[in-house]
């Protein structure tokens, strides 16, 4: 649905910028109505305004605009010639399916007209959760299928940890009018979606939630396990935490995590990402940034107000000599060496910023009842 409402001009992100456009250029309405008439001149109005650059693809991936069909060289696809392929919807819109349709109708008829057919619909009224997951992960077998963070992000979107997390990285937005989540709208928490960017994360199917999420559950989740596997894991302990007691559920708490999460991405960046410490291969890229970012989150939470102090230079150029001399990566992606290396790291991380890591853990479960910093400490010491 997302991508046909992007092909036709039709997404509400988009019609929404190009409305903050006509008001920002004073082009009495030009954008909105090139958005969907003809993209191309609403690409030319764009450069006219922007000092002679077209939109990036970034741009228009993230404000949900229009994009071109693909060419094709397959002799049996509609896009292997100039008449669909490489072309917009405004532009082909008019033009008639000869083999498609009876009578015939042009794209836009088929795309925007109504057609007869009946959609298939379960209402559920009085069934579980669980019932409910297992129905969809029955018909997520099919056609495009959504990947574990998107399968997670519906599953506990009910959750208030989940519905912020997925704002407060820049993976969603709060609907229009929607004031609940205002307690994210703090000075660090808007500059977190920069500060994981600056790591290239990425921002596609819900990576960046896919980041925070796994950040988390290093540090509260115990076990061991896939990634994906110890993520819904965390989710499942917080969803049955009582509301009463669990900061999990508490906006205030939830806002400090994050707030958290941003500073220690920006220490990163400012003292670490830069200087070496990725992985040799681009592909595990990910896994030695998850694991000094919840290094370095978990120390703030045990020293509080006094963590600054222990961000000192020589820190930081320990724990980079150490990346370099101790924890390199082995070469193999079996779990349990994952684990190993991750442990590996986190546990010598907090070993520099003068964390007692067992106190740490007893810290961590007294303040949000659960913990995973003794599974981490038991994997490097085994």
């Amino acid at each position: 649905m997302t991508a046909l409402l992007r092909f036709t001009g039709n997404h509400p992100e988009a019609k929404r910028i190009a409305q903050l456009l006509d008001e920002r250029f004073q082009t009495e309405g030009q954008f909105s109505l090139l958005l969907t008439k003809d993209y191309p001149a609403f690409k030319k109005l764009w450069k006219q305004h922007h000092n002679g650059s077209l939109p990036t693809r970034e741009e228009e991936r993230n404000f949900k605009l229009p994009f071109a069909l693909p060419r094709s060289t397959s002799p049996n696809s509609l896009l292997r010639d100039s008449t669909f392929g490489g072309k917009y919807y405004s532009e082909i819109k008019d033009i008639k399916l000869k083999a498609w349709t009876t009578p015939k109708r042009t794209v836009s008829q088929v795309l925007e007209g109504g057609l007869d057919y009946n959609f298939a619909v379960i209402t559920f009224t009085t069934a579980s959760q669980k019932t409910i997951r297992e129905v969809f992960r029955l018909y997520n077998v099919q056609g495009q299928t959504l990947n574990a963070e998107e399968i997670r992000n519906a599953e506990f979107n009910d959750l208030e940890l989940m519905r912020a997390l997925t704002v407060a990285v820049g993976d969603a937005k709060p609907l229009e009018g929607d004031s609940s989540m205002a307690y994210l709208e703090t000075p660090l928490i808007q500059i977190l979606p920069r500060e994981m960017q600056e790591t290239k994360v990425g921002t596609a199917s819900y990576k960046r939630s896919r980041i925070a999420t796994w950040i988390m559950a290093i540090i509260f989740q115990k076990g061991e396990g896939s990634t994906a596997g110890i993520s819904n894991e965390f989710f499942k302990q917080v969803e049955m935490a009582s509301a009463a007691v669990s900061p999990f559920k508490d906006p205030t708490e939830i806002a400090k995590l994050f707030e958290m999460m941003s500073s220690s991405f920006t220490l990163v960046n400012e003292h670490i990402w830069p200087k070496g410490f990725r992985s040799q291969k681009n592909s595990l890229g990910a896994v030695p940034l998850v694991t000094v970012v919840a290094a370095i989150m978990a120390a703030n939470l045990y020293h509080g107000d006094s963590f600054t102090s222990k961000c000192t230079d020589d820190v930081f150029e320990r724990i980079l000599e150490r990346a370099a001399n101790e924890w390199q990566w082995p070469g193999k992606m079996q779990t349990n060496i994952q684990w190993r290396y991750t442990s590996d790291r986190f546990c010598g991380i907090l070993e520099e910023f003068d964390v007692n890591i067992l106190d740490l853990h007893r810290e961590i479960i007294s303040r949000f009842g659960m913990s995973g910093v003794a599974t981490r400490f038991e994997v490097a010491s085994s």
